[in-house]
Formats: C-alpha cells, structure tokens, sequence
C-alpha cells in the first residue's frame, strides 16, 4: 500500500474514532456535550494521528468537518511530545 491509501485508511479510521468519541460524550439523551470529556477523547486520536504522518490542522478539519460541534467550546491540542517532525517525502 502507497502512503496516499495508508493516509486514507487511517483517514476513515480516525473518522469512526471521532465518531465514537462524540457519541461516548452526550449526555442527558444526546441533548448535551461534555466538552472536556470529548476534548480528552479526541486528543488521544489525535496523538496516534500525528504518529502515523497527520498534521494537527488536518486533524482538526477531519474532527469539525465529522461532527456537530461548537467550535468555541472544544480545545484540540497536542502535546508536545507528540509533535514529531514531519520527514519529507523523498
């Protein structure tokens, strides 16, 4: 498999995972958001992401673009430790 399909494959995966995160933090039947709960969540997707080659901006297109969210109210950050360098393409 080519880089291009790795990074669609885990594109639909990391899709799932955000669903999964969004549903496992309504609460009051679907009617509310825990934010923190959901930030936490989707922090730690976003860290096997950033192993597996995505960027932090990617990530976060792929997260507001999947779900109904108010922007305002999630925090999206990646430690630094997961930061790692992004090694170009030969």
């Amino acid at each position: 498999m080519d880089r291009e399909g790795f990074l669609e494959t885990m594109r639909r995966q990391y899709i799932e995972d955000i669903h999964e995160a969004y549903q496992a933090s309504l609460h009051e039947g679907g009617g509310k958001v825990d934010y923190v709960q959901l930030s936490g969540m989707l922090s730690k997707v976003m860290r096997r992401a950033s192993m597996d080659g995505f960027k932090q901006m990617d990530f976060e297109e792929l997260v507001y673009s999947t779900i109904p969210l108010s922007t305002g109210q999630l925090q999206l950050s990646m430690p630094p430790q997961a930061q790692i360098p992004m090694k170009k393409a030969a």
